[in-house]
């Protein structure tokens, strides 16, 4: 008994020593502590999940169970064939040019709400999970599902060139839920005449996408491991990047911003 309440007091510093040598990839897979719980929101609709079985359409095999470490999985996937609706995984660092069409296939190791939003080269934020049109609907996102953004189009460059920035939040928490559909609602989606430099879709939304961007910190506590060309691990697909959390909080939020350069 004495040697087990040693082991439960000192595990946290070792466990925490032997996470810090740990890449981005290893944290997303790893299951060496407790399960974190999951969240009870009420029914909602579901991210619509890709149709491809066991694998992503990137090949990759789904997230086992839960992950010590929240994470995400993404590839920036580009159009080679609108009719036939291929894909095929890109360098998320390349630079488009007018006309290419994107998607982003995205993971998670947990479950949780997803919300992505765009902000385009004039500088205005949009909301494109859920849609805009349906802000009231909160959307869920499983361990190992993929979720397409968006689900049935691309995102098309068109000439004004720039980055295009995605701002991802996926979260545990139900008042972060609450919170964004709540404003995502007011907003309508619209976005008003500038104000100062800065042009927003709705204040409350923007006040909320602050307040947790605040909060997150970006960057800080997110360890990210981006997956080349060839990868070593069959298990990987091409031009993977995986970004995951350092802390192994039971009810945690991760804000990622993904950049997208067009020429």
């Amino acid at each position: 008994m004495k040697l087990t309440w040693l082991v439960l007091v000192a595990c946290p510093g070792l466990c925490a020593q032997e996470a810090s040598k740990l890449t981005a990839r290893e944290l997303f897979y790893r299951e060496d502590a407790a399960p974190a719980p999951k969240p009870k929101p009420k029914p909602v609709k579901p991210v619509k999940p890709v149709p491809v079985g066991n694998t992503t359409p990137t090949g990759v095999p789904v997230v086992p169970a839960a992950a010590t470490n929240l994470g995400v999985r993404y590839n920036v996937l580009q159009i080679v064939d609108r009719e036939a609706k291929k894909r095929k995984p890109v360098d998320p660092d390349k630079s488009f040019r007018e006309g290419d069409c994107v998607a982003i296939e995205l993971t998670s190791n947990r479950d949780g709400f997803l919300y992505v939003f765009n902000r385009g080269t004039t500088g205005a934020w949009q909301p494109l999970l859920p849609s805009p049109q349906m802000p009231d609907e909160r959307n869920r996102i499983s361990n190992g599902q993929a979720a397409m953004i968006p689900t049935e189009h691309c995102f098309e460059f068109d000439g004004n060139a720039g980055t295009e920035r995605l701002l991802v939040v996926i979260t545990e928490k139900e008042e972060d839920a609450r919170r964004l559909s709540d404003a995502m609602k007011e907003s309508g989606g619209k976005t008003p005449a500038p104000s100062g430099q800065t042009m927003l879709a709705g204040g409350k939304l923007m006040h909320e996408l602050e307040e947790i961007r605040a909060g997150q910190m970006i960057g800080r506590d997110i360890r990210i491991a981006k997956i080349g060309a060839a990868p070593a691990e069959q298990s990987d697909a091409p031009n993977a990047v995986y970004a995951v959390k350092t802390s192994t909080s039971a009810n945690d939020r991760l804000v990622l911003e993904i950049a997208l350069h067009h020429e």
